[in-house]
């Protein structure tokens, strides 16, 4: 067990796993490599760290995120008594502290990190790097949530700019960016933007990702009852809602737009029938 060749291919295996999907199992192996690296190699050697870091990453997909807090907290710690703070790698630490703390509600907590990395990645990486662009989009998210919808929509501008500067056309990156700009424009009540941006990112998205398309098309739904344009928003946000109730990973909250779209539509072209239809799904959806 305790040979390098074991202790990297314990390492192999939960990124495998991870590759397939199989996210149990590669946090299984990733904790058993952390234990192995430590035992053999000591809790602060960098490839110990490194298998830590991949441990805390797979306990975030997981949902363990009290525990991948811990982890990428005594990662950065470690880094910082070894290295000082301009060591590239605490960029990423940071970055993804920041997610997870984000993810668990620790909205302070998560704007300070994501702001020191953003501003050192701008620094030191550039605006259109992959990784500044990737915090960028990280802190729109954190803007939208703290309710700071102007400059959350300046972030997804920044972060929409960066990538289609980078990404070749197309890319659903692309598409997925200005689909989240669409909706900042939607809070804002900026509708005919926002239907602008809309109408680009499902020009964009490949029709086989059910979620992206269904919520790009209830968004854009919305952006059209915004301006009373009842007829032209029906379609869309009965075919955005029959994409998202198929997808395992849809919005709850997207979802329960479009049916609260469906059922004002129906109210403004006098055909309360159908709106009583909608407004019993939207009884029963569940709220987060």
């Amino acid at each position: 067990m305790d040979h390098p060749d074991t202790l990297r291919s314990l390492g192999n295996l939960s990124n495998m796993f991870a590759s397939e999907g199989s996210y149990a199992e590669s946090m299984r192996y990733a904790r058993e490599s952390v234990d192995a690296h430590r035992r053999v190699l000591g809790p602060d050697a960098p490839e110990t760290l490194e298998q830590m870091q991949n441990l805390a990453s797979a306990l975030t997909t997981m949902d363990k995120l009290d525990e991948a807090e811990e982890l990428y907290r005594k990662v950065l710690d470690s880094y910082r008594r070894q290295r000082g703070d301009d060591h590239p790698t605490i960029l990423i630490i940071m970055g993804n502290l920041g997610q997870v703390l984000y993810r668990e509600g620790k909205l302070t907590d998560s704007e300070r990190y994501l702001k020191e990395a953003l501003d050192r990645r701008q620094s030191v990486l550039g605006r259109d790097h992959p990784d500044t662009l990737w915090t960028v989009y990280a802190m729109a998210q954190l803007r939208r949530k703290q309710g700071r919808l102007p400059e959350a929509e300046a972030y997804y501008r920044q972060a929409s700019e960066g990538r289609r500067h980078i990404l070749p056309p197309g890319h659903i990156r692309i598409g997925t960016t200005a689909t989240q700009l669409g909706e900042v424009l939607n809070e804002q009540e900026k509708y005919r933007e926002a239907e602008s941006v809309l109408r680009e990112a499902l020009a964009i998205l490949p029709t086989d990702r059910p979620n992206e398309v269904g919520e790009a098309q209830t968004s854009l739904g919305h952006a059209l009852v915004g301006q009373r344009r009842f007829l032209e928003a029906e379609p869309l946000l009965l075919e955005g809602y029959a994409r998202q109730v198929t997808s395992a990973s849809a919005d709850e909250s997207v979802k329960r737009q479009a049916l609260k779209d469906l059922i004002a539509l129906y109210a403004a072209l006098g055909k309360p029938e159908k709106g009583t239809v909608w407004r019993k799904k939207l009884e029963a959806q569940p709220v987060k």
